[in-house]
């Protein structure tokens, strides 16, 4: 009977021993983690997806913008139209484009004496700060202008560098029906020059022939610039929020730009269109879309 236990316990002690010995070894191999060779293998396999992917990332975000800034051009002047049909007027407190010290006089285009803050390297060229004549104002609160109290005023909303983000920086009010030198504007700075080589450049002459075919002006209008920022009256009504382009410098102004078309003899000025807040047009963003698709 001793015997037999004995053998029992051997046995036992055999099959104890063994799963322990097992047990072992697979700690010891989970314990001993991955070869050089494995980590190798798996970094080189994450760098070739990443040499593939990359690129094809970069493409969808150029794809992305300029689809997304002509989409926020067309959106911008339809809802200019809509806004006129059910308001019975034209939107206001547009963005002027031009910089302001504690809402004093305009003092230029919106970050042109600062490296921070303000429009679009590319519009440095594009726009200007002119001064309204009388009849050229009379021309854009003709169509832009608000009856209020009696009067006819038309508020802009002039920039400042203090205020973040440069998106918002419209912050100033100023009526430019007002007599002075409140008639000040941010204008398409048109002076007679050939289409640049690039077609897809920010440039004046390709906004003033986007606006006049074949570049007749018969009548000398001129073409006003306009910021749709947060204070726009159309917000809210017709747009629900302030359209932004993407901008690959976050201290650049990013709204949509519409564009007045202001007649020298008090006739009453009219929509011409849009631009993205790079300078580009419609038509250069949806060149620029199809160039892109096609690569």
């Amino acid at each position: 009977m001793s015997t037999r236990s004995n053998k029992v316990g051997e046995g036992c002690n055999g099959r104890t021993s063994a799963v322990e010995i097992q047990a072992r070894e697979e700690g010891s191999r989970i314990r001993r983690g991955f070869t050089l060779i494995e980590i190798v293998v798996v970094v080189a396999i994450i760098a070739i997806l990443a040499m593939l992917l990359v690129p094809r990332l970069a493409f969808i975000r150029t794809m992305a913008t300029y689809t997304n800034e002509a989409t926020s051009i067309q959106d911008v002047v339809q809802n200019m139209l809509v806004y006129h049909t059910t308001q019975a007027m034209w939107p206001d407190h547009f963005d002027s484009l031009l910089e302001s010290t504690s809402g004093g006089a305009p003092t230029g285009l919106y970050g042109a004496n600062s490296a921070t803050n303000g429009l679009d390297s590319n519009l440095s060229g594009v726009l200007a700060m002119t001064t309204l004549t009388a009849n050229q104002k009379k021309s854009l609160v003709g169509l832009l202008g608000q009856l209020s109290n009696g009067s006819t005023t038309l508020t802009v909303m002039d920039h400042s560098q203090a205020a973040s983000p440069p998106s918002d920086s419209g912050v100033y009010e100023r009526d430019i029906n007002a007599s002075g030198a409140d008639l000040s504007v941010a204008q398409v700075n048109y002076t007679g020059a050939a289409v640049p080589s690039d077609p897809n450049a920010a440039s004046a002459t390709v906004i003033y022939n986007s606006v006049f075919p074949n570049g007749k002006n018969p009548n000398g209008d001129v073409i006003v610039a306009l910021g749709v920022g947060p204070a726009c009256t159309a917000i809210g009504k017709t747009i629900i929020t302030a359209p932004q382009a993407y901008m690959k410098d976050s201290s650049r102004y990013g709204r949509t730009i519409v564009l007045i078309r202001v007649n020298p003899t008090g006739v009453q000025a009219s929509l011409a269109g849009g631009l993205a807040p790079d300078g580009r047009t419609l038509s250069q963003c949806l060149g620029n879309y199809r160039v892109t698709a096609q690569r």
